[in-house]
């Protein structure tokens, strides 16, 4: 039961955190290209 549990927990958090640093991740990537384009 704890092992279930902790790996529900371990894989929400990592979800959490893909979507909190793939969003700047992004942003940058993207005004990256916009300055190498311009």
């Amino acid at each position: 039961m704890d092992l279930i549990f902790f790996s529900g927990i371990s894989k929400v958090s990592l979800l959490i955190l893909y979507i909190i640093l793939w969003k700047p991740i992004q942003v940058m990537i993207d005004l990256f290209r916009g300055e190498k384009n311009s």
